[in-house]
């Protein structure tokens, strides 16, 4: 599946969402500390809105596996909402890439992070 076709199936998926299940959406993007005026924002409700409690805390839970703190995760979500978007297979795929083949530390991919939601065989 393609970006465009997830992106679009997340988006499909939230219009489905009852008014209050989506102000708790939004409300809990808020709380995270992302500003309404921002695109990041409208992407976050809507990684946040396509996912479970359990799909989300697996995705840290393989950031983890790699190196990263829970702080580092949240981090790079706040700069770049995708990283939680990608399947588990590529954010594997892409840690261990970065990690273990290229020799960054996990603390500097977390930093610069944006790469999940690329394909690495166009970019690299």
């Amino acid at each position: 599946m393609t970006e465009v076709t997830s992106t679009a199936t997340q988006v499909s998926k939230i219009l489905f969402y009852s008014p209050i299940q989506f102000k708790g959406i939004v409300e809990k993007v808020k709380q995270m500390g992302f500003s309404p005026e921002r695109f990041t924002f409208s992407l976050t409700v809507i990684v946040l809105g396509s996912m479970r409690k359990s799909t989300w805390e697996t995705k840290i839970d393989v950031y983890k596996k790699y190196g990263w703190f829970e702080e580092e995760v949240l981090y790079a979500f706040k700069n770049h909402p995708s990283i939680m978007a990608a399947s588990e297979g590529r954010i594997k795929t892409f840690m261990d890439f970065f990690v273990n083949v290229m020799g960054f530390k996990a603390s500097l991919v977390a930093k610069k992070v944006y790469f999940p939601g690329l394909s690495m065989e166009k970019r690299l």
